[in-house]
């Protein structure tokens, strides 16, 4: 019986082309590129039924062309490493069910503990995408058509903050015109525990800011804590503008520094203590191939 199973699975993984038909989803292309990793991380579990086994099979096809279109070599243990499958994971094109199915894959080729396996289920953090140049541009477009100067001024802080400096939410609630500064010839905007580099697109927005505000905070007077949920709310009920969020403002000015700075400067610009966290962000750039491969060392 065992050997009646086994010879139908092997049949079953010979055969399987996810290039074929009117479902196909990789070109018959890339399914020869990348076949073997996939076959490989599937051999753990040879004794399922072919359907079931089916589904491992989709999973890691659509994970394994994610992985290779951002540059990761095709070995089993770079694929199935924890922190490729946590940095899918967030990505707007992952679907819990497919991921929990590969970090069993990873779990029976001895790559990830079980119990890091529990771990990430449970304790996942969403980290939002970048907004694209064009909705940065409309959020400033928005910001500047509002009715009063208090309120220009506020969303164009919020803004260049978030997406030009990757302040948001406590971190920017005391940052004055004063925390405005050179370093050299590069513009930073200093926090309680770190100085952010502005991003050169910001800089004259920045500049704007910090000469209508001199005193007192850049983004105003108002409650801190009640302040970004009332800029949201001024810029809801305008059409072709998307939603204000502190955690898109802020992954759009890290995937910034990652596309063209090296790691030390994304950890020291960003406030982030580890390349680890670092990582986590990846998933979003849209040229990932030098930095996929660095090293703890902050090595390419």
């Amino acid at each position: 019986m065992s050997n009646r199973i086994k010879h139908d699975t092997a049949t079953d993984l010979e055969v399987y082309n996810p290039a074929l038909g009117r479902h196909a989803f990789v070109t018959p292309e890339k399914w020869q590129r990348i076949r073997l990793v996939v076959i490989e991380s599937v051999q753990p579990l040879r004794s399922l039924t072919a359907n079931y086994l089916r589904l491992f099979l989709i999973a890691m096809v659509r994970y394994v062309d994610w992985a290779d279109n951002l540059g990761y070599p095709l070995e089993l243990a770079r694929i199935l490493d924890p922190d490729l499958i946590t940095a899918y994971a967030v990505t707007p094109a992952s679907k819990d069910a497919e991921v929990k199915m590969i970090w069993r894959l990873s779990c029976e080729a001895g790559i990830a503990p079980s119990s890091e396996m529990k771990k990430a289920r449970s304790n996942r953090r969403s980290y939002a995408s970048p907004y694209s140049p064009a909705e940065i541009a409309s959020l400033v477009n928005a910001a500047r058509a509002q009715a009063t100067t208090n309120r220009r001024m506020t969303l164009l802080a919020v803004i260049v903050l978030g997406a030009g400096c990757g302040v948001v939410r406590e971190g920017a609630n005391d940052v004055a015109a004063s925390d405005v500064h050179l370093h050299g010839s590069d513009w930073f905007v200093r926090t309680p525990t770190y100085c952010a580099r502005v991003r050169p697109e910001y800089v004259s927005t920045l500049k704007e800011v910090a000469t209508a505000r001199p005193e007192g905070p850049l983004r105003g007077q108002a409650d801190a804590r009640n302040l970004f949920s009332r800029a949201k709310e001024w810029l809801e009920a305008q059409r072709g503008v998307p939603q204000l969020s502190a955690d898109r403002l802020r992954s759009t000015y890290i995937c910034d520094l990652l596309a063209t700075s090296g790691v030390y400067q994304v950890l020291s610009w960003s406030g982030l203590e580890s390349l680890q966290s670092l990582k986590r962000y990846f998933p979003y750039l849209a040229e990932h191939h030098e930095i996929c491969d660095v090293n703890e060392d902050g090595e390419n």
